[in-house]
């Protein structure tokens, strides 16, 4: 379970941003000196989708999708199918009021944490304070059914022709677009170095290790 250190007013219910935080600082301690990548509002590449945090590691590509008190999971339907073609891994974050929903609606391989709001002794004339905790109430399982052609769209342009030079498998697509360039990168590695080749690439993307350092940076001023 990771604790909140700020105290919230327990009046109100969980919101997103607050989820949203403690989940980011959460996964920014728990990875820290590890050369973990985390990005807000993910793009699925060729999917019309995004997820709300992802973690990439070394060793997997984790999607985070959280669902707040004013939330509805009705979205999951479409979101599902979409996420299990890409991440290796992924959890639903849930106010507690949806968590037997999630139970019951999600695939096996999905991870379920709750988010629950902890109260302190009430005080007279003072709104009463808690902590908003992070409890895990399901293990995440490795995806089964990720698939190449949608995970190489994750991969820019340049990122994939540099790959497929190396292979030896650019010959006709250097001029092409995007999407059949990255067609051409699935085909051409078996899944799992695809895999661990998307993961390698999204980390090493200095643009997107800036928006870290900004966000460690701001957290340090609070």
């Amino acid at each position: 379970m990771y604790v909140d250190p700020a105290r919230i007013d327990t009046r109100t219910k969980n919101k997103d941003k607050d989820i949203r935080r403690i989940l980011r600082l959460h996964l920014h301690e728990q990875n820290a000196g590890n050369n973990a990548l985390i990005v807000n509002e993910f793009a699925l590449g060729s999917e019309p989708a995004r997820v709300d945090i992802a973690l990439v590691t070394d060793e997997y590509l984790v999607g985070f999708e959280i669902k707040s008190a004013s939330d509805t999971l009705t979205r999951l339907r479409t979101q599902v199918p979409s996420y299990g073609k890409v991440f290796d891994r992924m959890i639903l974050v849930v106010d507690e009021a949806h968590v037997r929903h999630a139970q019951h609606s999600l695939p096996e391989w999905w991870g379920i944490a709750v988010a629950e709001t902890t109260h302190s002794k009430p005080r007279i004339g003072k709104p009463r304070m808690g902590r908003l905790t992070i409890r895990v109430l399901r293990k995440s399982q490795l995806n089964p059914q990720v698939e190449a052609s949608v995970l190489a769209t994750l991969i820019w342009r340049e990122e994939a022709l540099a790959k497929l030079e190396e292979l030896g498998k650019d010959w006709g697509v250097r001029s092409k677009n995007r999407r059949m360039i990255c067609a051409r990168l699935s085909q051409s590695m078996e899944l799992d170095e695809l895999r661990q080749f998307v993961r390698d690439q999204l980390r090493a993307r200095t643009e997107w290790r800036e928006d870290n350092r900004r966000h460690r940076r701001s957290r340090s001023l609070r």
